[in-house]
């Protein structure tokens, strides 16, 4: 079975998008030739160039969300590539995401920039990723992550250094896949879909885990997996019957 799987879906407002997108730039130009004549007083000139600004920023995030709709039409669902020892779970590396993704995040005029700063939160990592598109608009999205420098039994197995960049490096991983809506899956012998959980399912467990007495952590290294994103859609009602069971006995 190939590495990725690419999923396909119609356009069926591209034409009103570009009729929109030929109307905006009609005023644009209209509102320049205005702002050019010699006449016009400069309060009104400001006013005219101040409304150029908001239909041209209209007009790139037009495109950037346009452009998304068709970059996550192409993506592929990203299969996992590596073990990890500790939790005794599969994962994707950063390569293998971006093996997968970076053709079509590029194709569709996007780039990303990775950044880091204090979190708000004891213990956690703040990690930013900048999506900005060709046409000029841009959507920031951040994740607070604790440092990874425990394995599942909560002993240190790694140097401040070490767990520095295995924060970023899963940050990364996790930021990128959530911005383009990408599925990592496993691999599967018969040539049917990954076994994943669906947007709905991980809602459903994550709200459960935000329940008093729960322990998103402990729960992670009971089902073997990184990421709740991570736990098999067959094992989606042994998951939240688990969850369930500490939150009756607490």
């Amino acid at each position: 079975m190939s590495a990725v799987q690419k999923l396909e879906a119609p356009a069926p407002f591209e034409g009103v998008a570009h009729a929109q997108s030929a109307q905006a730039m009609a005023l644009v130009d209209l509102i320049q030739k205005a702002a050019s004549n010699p006449e016009i007083d400069l309060d009104r000139m400001e006013r005219l160039f101040e409304m150029r600004e908001r239909v041209l920023a209209q007009e790139a995030k037009r495109s950037f969300f346009t452009a998304m709709k068709a970059a996550q039409a192409e993506m592929p669902v990203v299969l996992k590539n590596a073990s990890n020892d500790h939790t005794r779970s599969r994962y994707a590396t950063y390569d293998q995401v971006s093996k997968a993704m970076q053709p079509v995040i590029s194709k569709h005029g996007f780039s990303l920039t990775f950044s880091t700063e204090p979190s708000q939160i004891p213990g956690h990592l703040r990690v930013i990723c900048e999506c900005a598109h060709e046409d000029g608009h841009s959507k920031i999205e951040a994740a607070d992550l604790p440092y990874d420098a425990a394995g599942a039994q909560g002993k240190a197995n790694k140097t401040g250094v070490q767990a520095y960049g295995s924060t970023v490096s899963y940050a990364r991983r996790y930021l990128k896949c959530m911005i383009f809506d990408v599925a990592v899956g496993e691999d599967d012998t018969d040539g049917n879909p990954a076994d994943m959980l669906d947007a709905h399912q991980i809602r459903q467990i994550k709200e459960a885990l935000a329940a008093p007495g729960q322990n998103a952590d402990d729960f992670l290294a009971f089902m073997a997996v990184e990421a709740v994103e991570d736990i098999p859609a067959s094992k989606f009602k042994f998951a939240l019957d688990a969850i369930k069971a500490k939150g009756r006995a607490q």
